[in-house]
């Protein structure tokens, strides 16, 4: 265990500044990529310290820093494990567009999106895992969809006004999923361009530029007049001018 722990913040030592700094930042780098799962429990300071190897003074110091910074849980006769403060967990944006509020990070305007409701995911996510014995036994195939989950969404398209019944809901794997398939079946003549709201979501860019010539760029808010826009311009990803 203290192996992995080690091999789990990477080449810390190569960071510039004191010991303990450096190691405070390669757990909590760790701690946010995934390589140190939230709740983690961390060996005792003495074993930290000769796995690492490092003086038991400047292990201290960096557990320290992680306590003071919200990274880290202590209770007395438990040990330590490691967590996402709340600063992060109760945040609108994303973690990676600023990184947790750093000032020398260049935000990607691009992306206009928000971080996930942390606790209701969480909790979503465990009664989904507890619900999950029973797929386990099935053969795995993909289908349209897990019923009761068509009959939820059919359900609700038809409280907002859209009479809706289960056997027309397919459950994809993802937007872009979603968008190349009705590409595929609605898209019949790939000589015309497709229309695309602007600003949008990257991945509908990318599928649209796979399925057509280019994109018409329909912007998002109206002229004075009240007359909508469009202009057609081929997408490039990442290239200076491509709609975005």
């Amino acid at each position: 265990m203290h192996d992995g722990f080690a091999a789990a913040l990477g080449a810390w030592r190569e960071r510039p500044g004191p010991l303990a700094r450096s190691l405070a930042d390669a757990v909590r780098e760790a701690v946010v990529d995934g390589r140190l799962p939230a709740g983690t429990r961390l060996p005792s300071e003495r074993d930290l310290a000769r796995a690492l190897p490092l003086s038991r003074g400047t292990v201290v110091a960096a557990l320290a820093l992680l306590r003071d910074e919200g990274w880290l849980r202590t209770r007395h006769g438990s040990g330590s494990t490691v967590r996402l403060p709340g600063r992060l967990t109760e945040r609108t944006a994303p973690w990676s567009q600023d990184r947790g509020g750093a000032g020398d990070t260049a935000l990607d305007l691009t992306l206009a999106v928000t971080a996930a409701p942390h606790e209701a995911y969480l909790a979503a996510l465990a009664r989904a895992t507890e619900r999950a014995g029973t797929l386990l036994v099935d053969a795995g195939m993909a289908g349209p969809g897990l019923p009761r989950l068509r009959a939820l969404l059919a359900d609700r398209y038809t409280r907002a006004g859209l009479p809706t019944r289960p056997e027309q809901i397919l459950v994809t794997s993802g937007a872009q999923s979603a968008l190349t398939l009705l590409l595929d079946q609605l898209h019949i003549d790939r000589r015309r361009p497709v229309a695309v709201e602007s600003p949008t979501y990257p991945g509908a860019l990318a599928c649209c530029a796979a399925a057509a010539p280019g994109c018409c760029r329909c912007p998002s808010r109206r002229r004075t007049a009240g007359t909508p826009t469009a202009s057609r311009t081929p997408y490039a990803p990442g290239a200076p001018g491509s709609p975005v």
